[in-house]
């Protein structure tokens, strides 16, 4: 009987086990952040709630909502930097991640600017981190001029192979990696083909964990996407072209009319004043012509 009670003791200790340790892990922490729906000061605990910037560990962004032991910032919406950011220094290591209790936050459409699970940022920016770091199911977006993650001596920066890699179509580069000697970077073969790395420390592989003495050459993003990008631009040309000859040939039209039917007129002016002449002259002829009959009539009854 003892024995039996115990078998469905323990079974329920595991079970409780099952149930609580992801719901625990659930409220572990962690922090939202979401550019564009976010604002500073919130709990940060939902996607409704998330934060909007970085910030420091004594402000009202997300690296105070996590503090100096680390965590995890979920990137519901977008996470975009808009200067160069260096990560505040912290006991514990940080997760950037868009994957959340069961959650998948990543949309990757549109290609030219996904919609939400992005880590992007503004223009030539550098983000340096203050503590072993791990990107991982998260979309690593390169927009504009080229950006970069920074890692300082000592520090490890992680990505992991559920990385989405990408940049706007037209680039010709992804992100960069700048890593200072005593640095650490490990990433997939195919993210060093993709990512520029200056390196000065350590690159190890994430698959093989052994550490690369040769960096792979980097394969320029395909080009394929150069010709979605011309698209919008050549298809309102197409459209317009016909409108503008359209409008232009109305005008010459109506110009070249008006002076045919000024000039119309002007022809019929002489023909009537050379007939009125004419006129004039028969007249004058048959008065002289009268006169001059008159004159002989007179003298013939003198005679």
């Amino acid at each position: 009987m003892f024995k039996k009670f115990a078998a469905i003791l323990l079974t329920a200790l595991i079970l409780s086990c099952a149930l609580f340790v992801p719901a625990f892990a659930a409220e572990g922490k962690y922090v939202f952040m979401d550019v564009n729906t976010g604002k500073d000061g919130r709990d940060g605990l939902t996607a409704e709630t998330a934060r909007r910037s970085l910030g420091s560990l004594d402000g009202s962004g997300c690296m105070a909502a996590l503090g100096e032991e680390g965590g995890t910032m979920v990137i519901s919406g977008k996470a975009r930097p808009g200067n160069t950011y260096t990560f505040p220094t912290m006991t514990g290591p940080l997760t950037i991640t868009s994957v959340w209790d069961g959650v998948d936050y990543r949309e990757r459409q549109p290609e030219t600017n996904p919609t939400s699970g992005v880590l992007k940022c503004a223009d030539a920016a550098t983000l340096t981190i203050g503590t072993n770091t791990t990107l991982t199911d998260t979309i690593l977006f390169q927009e504009g001029l080229q950006c970069a993650f920074k890692v300082p001596s000592g520090l490890t920066l992680t990505i992991t192979d559920t990385v989405d890699i990408m940049t706007k179509p037209g680039n010709d580069y992804y992100w960069k990696i700048i890593v200072d000697e005593g640095g650490t970077l490990v990433c997939t073969h195919d993210a060093m083909t993709k990512l520029t790395i200056e390196n000065a420390g350590s690159v190890v592989d994430f698959d093989t964990k052994e550490v690369v003495t040769e960096l792979p050459e980097l394969v320029p993003p395909e080009t394929t996407e150069l010709t979605v990008m011309t698209r919008p631009t050549t298809e309102p040309k197409e459209t317009t072209a016909p409108k503008v000859t359209t409008s232009a040939e109305k005008p010459s039209t109506t110009v070249t009319e008006a002076p045919a039917a000024s000039t119309a007129p002007a022809a019929e002016a002489p023909a009537e004043s050379s007939n009125t002449g004419l006129v004039i002259g028969i007249v004058v002829a048959a008065v002289a012509v009268a006169a001059f009959v008159a004159v002989i009539l007179v003298k013939k009854k003198k005679k």
